[in-house]
């Protein structure tokens, strides 16, 4: 007997619902996601280099995008590691990779106005800056919460060298890369989220953090509100389907049938946000 379109949708539907009702599938998860594996080890990471950091009073430099204002093509302000050398003049910043993927979610208040939740890559940047006929490409992170970036882009920046006076912490921050972030550290992921997690929660100028370890709900931070890191995808509690999301699947399989349905995955949608 022929089977028709209609009778093989229902087929497959009823698939799904014997698979979803199976007992590994059906295995509830009670608590939050648990973090990923390398979630530890970044946060013993940041931990040994803010302490590392503390009395520090090394000079450094910085990109400063606010330059740029408004503009649309507003990017953020990037820290000049110590071997670089960049001249006075104001001049254009242009990102030429995200030598990481690491995600978390992270959430700020900088007591001053500026607070977000942003899911984002925590990653080391190859970036060119050029003023007139000069330029040096180099690999630097983002000291700016506020404002986000994308792959290829282009902004308007201004060079400074008092990075350890602009931010509270700044001589701190600049201890920590010239240590620990100079290198091309595209393999070692690890190491590139610790140095990020650490530089952004000094840029905070409404804090001193000193340590940096686990919460009881598993997120992580430096004891307080202020900077708090999620490095478990979305950041959200799984529970059991229900028997109406269940027969929804089903449902939804009928759909797909007739035309692939596509997902628009979170983070292939997520911009730089920093």
């Amino acid at each position: 007997m022929r089977t028709l379109p209609w009778m093989r949708s229902f087929q497959i539907a009823v698939l799904a619902l014997a698979l979803s009702g199976s007992h590994a599938l059906a295995t509830p998860v009670t608590g939050p996601v648990p973090p990923e594996p390398d979630a530890v080890a970044i946060a013993a990471l940041t931990n040994t280099y803010l302490e590392a950091s503390i009395g520090a009073t090394t000079m450094g430099g910085w990109l400063d995008a606010t330059l740029a204002g408004g503009a649309v093509n507003r990017g953020q302000s990037l820290i000049i590691p110590g071997p670089v050398v960049i001249g006075p003049n104001a001049g254009e910043v242009t990102i030429n990779n995200f030598n990481n993927s690491t995600k978390a979610i992270v959430t700020f208040d900088n007591g001053a106005g500026g607070s977000g939740t942003v899911g984002t890559f925590l990653t080391q940047f190859n970036v060119t800056y050029k003023s007139g006929a000069a330029s040096v490409t180099f690999d630097t992170f983002c000291i700016d919460l506020l404002h986000e970036v994308t792959d290829g882009q282009v902004y308007a920046a201004s060079p400074r060298n008092d990075l350890d006076t602009a931010f509270t912490n700044g001589a701190r921050m600049a201890f920590i890369i010239n240590n620990f972030g100079t290198a091309d550290l595209s393999s070692n992921p690890d190491q590139v989220a610790a140095v990020q997690i650490a530089l952004w929660d000094l840029s905070l100028n409404n804090r001193n953090p000193t340590s940096f370890g686990q919460n009881g709900n598993g997120t992580y931070d430096s004891g307080d509100a202020a900077f708090i890191v999620d490095f478990r995808g979305n950041g959200l509690p799984v529970s059991e389907p229900s028997s109406a999301s269940t027969m929804l699947s089903g449902l939804l399989l009928l759909g797909a049938y007739g035309g692939a349905l596509r997902v628009r995955k979170f983070w292939g949608s997520v911009r730089r946000s920093v």
